[in-house]
């Protein structure tokens, strides 16, 4: 069970434990559609009938460790907002370092535990035990895939090791990890998660058979808008509504801070705050690294934003440890005044 969650989610200090009911793991997950009486709805009723032939899928590979630590405190006041929005879309902006990859993956676990329950799937664990379920499916999109397994899936990995719950995919080619975390209320949360790249494919080729609950864009500002635009038109798919639809979708989003004529710039950072509450935005921007109101200092090594400052060129500081858009990778300011 978890030890403690707030409407679903486990937060700052605590733990939750592996997948399993009673004394005995749960070895296989078996979910599936149960057609019960009253159409399989409520727990009291799907557990006296039987799977589904149609709709029931086995998934093979659970075998929990004693204790996922998914214990996490923001590390700092814009990300504990962050934390903290319900906008279809979220942009964490900051420097290098700030925390931004981690506080987006930890947000989607958060998402994954207050999902609403499923209405007919359900986890069959020790014991032939149904419990209840909460679906959740995202899908994270990186530029290369090259960058998808160098940073990306280790900093996943940090938080949900690769040997939890069932992962496939190899090193350079898209990869899925599916996670079930036990809940203090005894539903199980599983989480599908697909880490794809974009690379040199068309991009309507990656996206357009993915129906997520959620897209997780990771550096944003290395992504072209049509990621973007494919993303708002699939996120929001799964689950069904007729098995009660997603709590919450959305687009998840982190980012350095962009040059002025990119598309992430004209679309978010150039519209007051009041013009992207209306589309359903939310923009939070970190301070500059060489700030005292500098993030995730506490995770990185005593004057790292300085040392990397003394050493890079200036579109490089403005950008990456100033968090200032404006500058171009040729070193040329696009407005010196901003």
């Amino acid at each position: 069970a978890v030890h403690r969650h707030d409407r679903g989610f486990v937060d700052g200090g605590h733990r939750a434990a592996p997948s399993r009911r009673g004394s005995a793991r749960i070895r296989e997950l078996e979910v599936g559609l149960f057609s019960g009486e009253g159409g399989g709805s409520g727990f009291g009723r799907a557990r006296n009938s039987t799977p589904h032939p149609a709709c029931c899928t086995r998934i093979r590979g659970f075998f929990m460790s004693d204790v996922l630590n998914l214990s996490y405190s923001a590390p700092g006041a814009v990300t504990r907002r962050f934390m903290a929005s319900s906008a279809s879309v979220q942009v964490l902006n900051g420097p290098i370092g700030s925390g931004k990859t981690t506080a987006c993956l930890v947000k989607a676990i958060k998402l994954a535990q207050q999902q609403g329950i499923s209405r007919y799937a359900m986890v069959v664990g020790a014991g032939n035990k149904r419990c209840r379920t909460r679906r959740f499916r995202l899908c994270v999109v990186r530029d290369t895939y090259r960058q998808l397994w160098k940073t990306t899936l280790p900093s996943w990995f940090k938080r949900i090791p690769r040997s939890e719950g069932e992962f496939t995919g190899s090193e350079n080619s898209p990869a899925r990890h599916v996670v079930p975390f036990v809940l203090s209320d005894g539903t199980i949360a599983v989480m599908e998660v697909d880490f794809v790249a974009i690379g040199d494919n068309v991009i309507e080729d990656v996206l357009r058979g993915y129906e997520p609950t959620a897209f997780y864009l990771n550096e944003a500002d290395l992504l072209v808008r049509e990621v973007f635009t494919y993303a708002q038109g699939r996120c929001g798919r799964f689950p069904d509504m007729s098995d009660g639809g997603p709590t919450w979708h959305g687009i998840l989003m982190d980012c350095n801070a962009p040059e002025l004529s990119s598309w992430l710039y004209q679309d978010f950072f150039k519209p007051s705050g009041e013009a992207l509450r209306e589309m359903g935005v939310e923009l939070f921007r970190q301070p500059s690294g060489l700030s005292e109101m500098a993030e995730n200092l506490e995770n990185l090594p005593a004057g790292y934003y300085t040392t990397q400052a003394r050493s890079q060129p200036a579109w490089y500081v403005s950008r990456m440890i100033e968090n200032k858009p404006g500058f171009s990778r040729a070193g040329r300011p696009v407005y010196p005044e901003f």
